[in-house]
Parts: C-alpha cells; sequence; structure tokens
C-alpha cells in the first residue's frame, strides 16, 4: 500500500505539473520553446520531493524509477504514432519546433537519465539529487536567460552566452543547496560548488542534442567519487 500511495503521489505531482504548464501556455501565449524548458526544469525537481514518500527498501528506487521511464516510453509511442490527439498534444507542449523527431532527442533522454540515476543513487547519498538538480535548474534556466543575452561566447556547438552560462551555476549551486537541506539536513558548499562548476563546462562544450546526457554523467560520476 505504501508504495503504490507513493506513487499515485509522484504520478499526481507529474501531471499536475505538466497541467499548470498548459494552463500557463494557454493564458499567456507561452512559445513552445518555453513551456519545453519549464517541463525540463519542473518535473525532475518535482519527482525528487516525492522520493520521501516511499517505503526505506531496496525497492522503491526502482518502482520509483518506472515513472520518468514511462514518460520517455509515452514521447516513443507519440512519435510512432502522430496522428493521434495526445501525440499533437505532447509534441505542441514538449517538442522545441514541434517536430514529431525532437521528442527522442533531448525529452527522450532527460526521461532515461533520470530514471537510471534514480534507480543507481536514490537518496541514499546526495549523488543522484545534485545530478537531477543540475540538469533540471542549471541546464533549464541557462537555456531560457541565455537566450535572451547578445553576451555570445564562442563555444564548440551551438550559441551560448556569458549570461546562461551564469545562470546554470547560480541556480544550480542554490538549487543544489536547497535540496541537501531538505533530503539531508545539511548542505556541502565546496563539493556543491565544484560539481555545478564541472556541470557548466559540460554543458558548455556539448551539442545541444546530448547535453542533457554528458551533464548527468559528468556530474554524477564525479559526485560518485566525491567524499561525502
Amino acid at each position: 500500500m505504501n508504495y503504490l500511495f507513493a506513487y499515485l503521489l509522484s504520478f499526481c505531482v507529474l501531471v499536475i505539473t505538466l497541467l499548470l504548464i498548459v494552463i500557463l501556455k494557454r493564458c499567456f501565449s507561452l512559445q513552445s520553446c518555453i513551456s519545453r524548458k519549464l517541463t525540463h526544469l519542473l518535473t525532475g525537481p518535482f519527482f525528487i520531493l516525492t522520493w520521501k514518500f516511499y517505503p526505506n527498501t531496496s525497492l522503491s528506487c526502482y518502482i520509483a524509477a518506472t515513472l520518468p521511464l514511462s514518460i520517455s516510453l509515452l514521447l516513443l509511442f507519440c512519435y510512432l504514432f502522430q496522428k493521434l490527439s495526445l501525440s499533437q498534444f505532447i509534441i505542441q507542449i514538449i517538442s522545441r519546433n514541434k517536430e514529431p523527431h525532437e521528442l527522442l532527442e533531448g525529452p527522450f533522454i532527460y526521461g532515461v537519465v533520470i530514471s537510471l540515476i534514480t534507480m543507481l543513487f536514490w537518496y541514499d547519498t546526495p549523488v543522484g539529487i545534485i545530478s537531477i538538480i543540475i540538469l533540471c535548474l542549471g541546464d533549464g534556466m541557462a537555456d531560457i536567460i541565455g537566450s535572451l543575452s547578445t553576451r555570445v561566447i564562442p563555444a564548440p556547438f551551438g550559441r551560448k552566452t556569458f549570461d546562461g552560462c551564469c545562470s546554470f551555476i547560480f541556480f544550480s549551486f542554490i538549487g543544489c543547496l536547497v535540496f541537501e537541506y531538505i533530503i539531508f539536513r545539511q548542505i556541502w558548499i565546496l563539493n556543491t560548488l565544484a560539481i555545478v562548476s564541472l556541470g557548466c563546462f559540460t554543458e558548455f562544450i556539448s551539442p545541444s542534442l546530448f547535453d542533457n546526457l554528458t551533464i548527468t554523467l559528468t556530474t554524477s560520476i564525479t559526485a560518485f567519487f566525491i567524499h561525502w
């Protein structure tokens, strides 16, 4: 019963988050790229907040991980059956340019990596939580604020800006400290700053198509070898 309650809670939080984004999109005529980034920003952190409701067993992380994985499978379904109303609805919210193939790029990888991080690290250590927060808040805010900035920095792939990089570090760092305190009742300032900085560098040199994967890999591997 505890597993069922926690899973339903996680599912309801996800649905409410997506409905909120839909309402904001329609009320304020948000562009698809903005609604996409709001999904990127909010779903991961809210998902983490539901972890503590699961029983303290080794099975919990695997049960919880099926939720983000199911989202990735839903995106795959929408890509394969694009003419369905549900598919068109998802494409409008999540794809950057309303192109179906974009579902299998960043958003699909996003769900898969969060699922893997959940299974591998859970909240036994700060590793998984920090990796997810950096991916969601750092990468998300860097994209939003960076798109408004004119201070462009030469980068190997895509358009990168000074303001975007600063936003990545600031929001990742603050977000990680907040979640560290919520989950563990303590914070690791220097460790977090080092991992956030490395995540920012990884985002800077990564193609936008794969940055969800590269950021998560870099930050989780680095955090794993740090003494907490």
